[in-house]
């Protein structure tokens, strides 16, 4: 099923690479006027998975689920983003950070850190709604 993703909160969209993801928007900016996105990073070119920390939240809405009993779970999504002249490709990091979300749940769709773990040789990124 090819379909595109659209401005659809709620609704997930099978991109060609087959997984579910939601609608994102970036919202790291760079200092000075006038603001505009930025994509920088400081890892080196190449192709990255992305991680964040969240909890399960299609489990926190189910009828059966208990608040005492969630715990925070790492995710990672096998959707690479691109790095290419030390900037991130929107579009990958986008449809990545997508995944994530709809594979957790949780309703924010504002990319506010999209950090280089050089560690881990991975994104981690956190989302506000």
């Amino acid at each position: 099923m090819n379909t595109t993703v659209t401005k659809s909160v709620y609704t997930p969209a099978v991109t060609t690479s087959g997984v579910d993801i939601v609608y994102m928007e970036w919202d790291i900016y760079s200092q000075g006027v006038p603001r505009r996105k930025d994509y920088t990073t400081t890892a080196p070119d190449g192709a990255y998975k992305v991680r964040t920390e969240m909890f399960d939240y299609r489990a926190a809405s189910s009828q059966s689920s208990n608040m005492r009993d969630y715990v925070t779970l790492v995710w990672e999504t096998e959707l690479e983003v691109k790095v290419v002249n030390g900037k991130i490709d929107a579009e990958s990091a986008l449809e990545a950070a997508g995944h994530l979300i709809s594979m957790c749940g949780y309703h924010g769709r504002y990319i506010e850190v999209f950090d280089f773990d050089a560690a881990k040789n991975t994104f981690q990124m956190e989302v506000g709604s």
